[in-house]
C-alpha cells in the first residue's frame, strides 16, 4: 500500500525517472506474489489429485491380486513387483503432466496472442518454468507415494494370503 501511495505522489509531481523505477519495483513484487500464489495453488491441486491417484492405484492393485500371486509364485521378487507398480504410476503421472503442460501452454499462448490483438500492446508470452518444476517434482513424489504403499501392503503378505485376498 505504501508503494502505491509513493507511486501516486511521483505521478502527481511528474518525475518520470523515479516513477519508472518505482513502477518496475511494484511490477516485480506483484509478479513475485503472483508466482508464489500459483505455485501454492498448483501444489494444493496436485495433492488433491494425489488422493485420487492413491485410490485408483489401490483399486488397481487389489483387482490384480490373483495376478500378483501367480507372478510371485513363478518367482518374481517383492521389490520387482513394487517397482513394476511404481513404474506404472510414473508413466500415468508423467503422461498426464506432459499432456497438461502442452494443453496449458497452447491455451496460454493463444490467450496472449488474443490479448495482443485486442490491446495492440507488445505483450510477450512467458513460460512459467518455476511452476513447471514445482509440478514435475510434486507429481513424481505423488506417483511414488501412491503406488509404493499399496503395493508394499500387498507384497508383505504370503502368496497364499494374496490368493485369499483375491477371492
Amino acid at each position: 500500500f505504501g508503494n502505491i501511495v509513493v507511486l501516486q505522489l511521483f505521478f502527481f509531481f511528474n518525475d518520470t525517472a523515479t516513477t519508472e523505477i518505482y513502477t518496475e519495483q511494484i511490477v516485480g513484487s506483484v509478479r513475485c506474489v503472483q508466482e508464489t500464489v500459483f505455485i501454492v495453488v498448483n501444489i494444493i491441486v496436485m495433492f488433491l489429485c494425489f488422493f485420487s491417484l492413491i485410490s485408483s492405484m489401490s483399486a488397481n492393485i487389489l483387482e490384480q491380486t490373483k495376478e500378483i500371486a501367480v507372478l510371485r509364485a513363478v518367482g518374481l521378487t517383492k521389490n520387482r513387483m513394487i517397482a513394476l507398480y511404481i513404474d506404472e504410476a510414473f508413466v500415468l503421472v508423467f503422461s498426464s503432466s506432459l499432456l497438461g503442460i502442452l494443453i496449458g501452454t497452447f491455451v496460454g499462448w493463444t490467450m496472449t496472442i488474443q490479448r495482443i490483438l485486442f490491446t495492440q500492446l507488445p505483450i510477450r508470452f512467458v513460460f512459467p518454468t518455476t511452476n513447471l518444476v514445482a509440478v514435475l517434482v510434486v507429481s513424481l513424489v505423488c506417483a511414488f507415494g501412491s503406488s509404493y504403499f499399496p503395493a508394499r501392503r500387498i507384497m508383505n503378505n504370503q502368496i497364499s494370503q494374496i490368493v485369499r485376498i483375491s477371492n
